[in-house]
C-alpha cells in the first residue's frame, strides 16, 4: 500500500461541464451593424429602426434567445440590403 497518497484531497474539484444549447436562428451582428452603419445608424435604438423592429427584437435575435419570423427577417433583410443567409447564417 502506498502511504504517500493517503489523505490527499483532489485540489481541482470536478464539475460538469455545461454546454450551451445551439442557436440556429443567431443573428450574425456584424452584418447588422455594417449594414445600419451604411445608413448612419449607429446607436442600438437608430440599428433598430433602420431594422424595422423594437430594440428587445435585436437583442433577442442577438443573443439567440428567440427564434425570428421568416416574414420579419424577409423585410429587415429588403431594408438592410443583405441576404437572409448573411444576417441568419443558421436559417434555411
Amino acid at each position: 500500500m502506498d502511504d504517500n497518497n493517503v489523505g490527499l484531497i483532489d485540489p481541482a474539484p470536478r464539475t460538469a461541464e455545461v454546454t450551451q444549447p445551439a442557436r440556429p436562428w443567431r443573428m450574425n451582428d456584424d452584418v447588422a451593424n455594417a449594414a445600419c452603419a451604411k445608413r448612419g445608424a449607429t446607436t442600438e435604438r437608430a440599428r433598430a429602426a433602420a431594422m424595422g423592429v423594437s430594440t428587445a427584437t435585436v437583442y433577442r435575435w442577438r443573443d439567440g434567445r428567440t427564434p425570428p419570423r421568416l416574414d420579419v427577417v424577409d423585410m429587415v433583410c429588403a431594408r438592410l440590403g443583405v441576404a437572409r443567409s448573411d444576417l441568419f447564417p443558421g436559417l434555411r
